[in-house]
Formats: structure tokens, C-alpha cells, sequence
């Protein structure tokens, strides 16, 4: 399976019991799967997911599967014991890649926030420098401050 998105109307699902979405590509879960009020059985391993919606802990979920996904960020207070995650990716301002942060990740962004490209889940991530869930002008001029103190 190679499926990315679920539509939002999988809310509408209310009776569903179990939800098996392991070996896709998903990143994200709608938040509409926070109507799944019957829901005790969800499989989500090896996708693609670096979080999980704190919305999943409004339910009953009795079996929660989530290996093969990389959990880097803050996880919902209900899920525990998952042990630790290799992020070795997440190198802010590395937008291309390159395990380095430099000028050509800020021109990669200059283009992105002109609308001349798009970037991937993980660049979004690396390129967001401040943290702030935006991508703009300023987490260019940030980069550029790691670039120079980098020098």
C-alpha cells in the first residue's frame, strides 16, 4: 500500500472498532478520527508519522501499534514506554539534506516561500528554524545567523 492521506469523512465511521493503516505513507491522522468514538484497535506502524494528534487520547484505544514511524517530536500524554527514537535527521535549517545548514538551504527556502518549489514533510520541518509552525522570512534570517556563528 502506498496510501498518503485519509479522507475526513472516515469520522463518519462512528461503529468502527478497528483501524489497521500499517505499511502507507501516512504522516498525518484527520482530525475527524477523533469522532471514531468505538475505535479500540488502531495500527499505524511503519508509516511515515514524526507525531501523533493529542486528539488520540480522547479514545478508548485499547492496542496502539507504532513502530517503523520516526516520533520525534513531544508525544500525548497518554502514550508511553515507546523508548527512544532516532530523529538524527532533524538538523533545523537542513533543508536539503545535506546534514550541513547553509546557503543553499536558505535559497531552497527564499524559493519556497516565493512559491517557486515545494518541500517534502521533512524539509517543512528542517526549514520551520524558529519553531514557530510557519515558514517565513524570518526563519531565513535565523538560519543565517547558525550559518555565520557556524563560520
Amino acid at each position: 500500500n502506498s496510501f498518503t492521506t485519509l479522507p475526513e469523512s472516515i469520522g463518519n465511521l462512528t461503529s468502527l472498532t478497528s483501524l489497521d493503516l500499517n505499511y502507507n505513507s501516512f504522516t498525518t491522522l484527520p482530525e475527524s478520527i477523533g469522532n471514531l468514538t468505538s475505535l479500540t484497535y488502531l495500527n499505524l506502524e511503519y508509516n511515515s508519522f514524526l507525531f501523533i494528534p493529542d486528539f488520540i487520547c480522547d479514545l478508548e484505544i485499547n492496542s496502539l501499534y507504532l513502530t517503523g514511524n520516526t516520533l520525534c517530536f513531544d508525544l500525548p500524554e497518554c502514550i508511553t514506554n515507546l523508548g527512544s527514537q532516532d530523529c538524527s535527521w532533524l538538523i533545523l535549517g537542513d533543508v536539503n539534506g545535506d546534514e550541513e545548514q547553509n546557503i543553499l538551504d536558505a535559497i531552497i527556502m527564499v524559493q519556497y516561500i516565493l512559491g517557486n518549489m515545494e518541500l517534502d514533510q521533512f524539509q517543512l520541518i528542517n526549514a520551520d528554524v524558529d519553531e514557530d509552525g510557519n515558514i517565513n522570512v524570518t526563519d531565513i534570517v535565523v538560519l543565517i545567523i547558525i550559518i555565520l556563528e557556524l563560520q
